[in-house]
């Protein structure tokens, strides 16, 4: 719960028709009221909405609810609850407060002093019933908390991860969209062959006919075999004690 209502301490400033039975008064008033918190808020926060009334059978009979049934309800996704077993709506309001588990952002909406002063005691924050309403139907949000919770940094931290989620993937997106023109104007392609070129980069230079290779050349006149005699003639091209002189 977010917000705390006294469902009748915001009707009462508005006088009662004379001619009119105080009862259809009070019903048209309380559906008023949950109309206009049901199109003020958005759908998250009216879940999180509680209006409190006073507890009396033709009250509930007027809203269509069996005066045996539970004394809790939703209208609009509005909860609604009548005090049953309570004097009067600010004991139950009361009591909501002080059995709140996040006090400090709970926003009670009440002229009433008792409940201002109950509020205040756990750290909630209170708002008069005429100011707050004025305020709501003209746009301005009056709460504790900030609405729309802003996102956190962290998963442990219980923030809200749905836009961290988008910017990744707008982040991928917008990586996709640029390899697609890439690919499209050649550019990753030719990145793709840059590894394969560097060894054709350190070849040997292609010799022209008239280049005479050293290697065959120094080869005969390097360190000759330890015995020549080990080597089997049929396969020397050379006779034995061939360039032996060279030496």
């Amino acid at each position: 719960m977010l917000i705390l209502i006294d469902g009748y301490n915001v009707i009462a400033p508005v006088a009662p028709p004379g001619k009119k039975p105080v009862s259809d008064w009070l019903h048209r008033e309380r559906m008023t009221l949950i109309n206009r918190l049901a199109t003020q808020l958005d759908p998250q926060l009216a879940s999180q909405t509680c209006v409190v009334f006073d507890a009396t059978t033709r009250s509930r009979s007027a809203l269509g609810i069996d005066p045996s049934s539970d004394s809790t309800f939703r209208l609009r996704q509005i909860e609604v609850r009548f005090a049953v077993n309570h004097e009067e709506a600010d004991d139950l309001i009361e009591e909501l407060i002080a059995l709140h588990s996040s006090p400090k952002r709970l926003t009670v909406v009440s002229s009433d002093h008792r409940l201002q002063s109950a509020a205040k005691r756990v750290g909630a924050t209170a708002f008069d019933s005429q100011p707050w309403l004025d305020s709501l139907l003209d746009g301005r949000l009056l709460l504790a908390i900030t609405w729309p919770p802003t996102p956190r940094h962290g998963a442990g931290s219980g923030g809200d991860h749905s836009l961290i989620g988008d910017a990744e993937k707008s982040d991928a997106v917008d990586e996709t969209t640029v390899q697609q023109w890439m690919r499209a104007f050649g550019i990753a392609n030719n990145k793709r062959q840059q590894p394969p070129r560097s060894p054709t980069q350190h070849q040997k230079p292609v010799e022209s006919p008239t280049q005479e290779s050293p290697v065959p050349k120094k080869r005969p006149a390097q360190k000759p075999p330890s015995d020549p005699k080990r080597i089997i003639q049929g396969d020397n091209p050379f006779p034995e004690g061939y360039a032996e002189d060279l030496l």
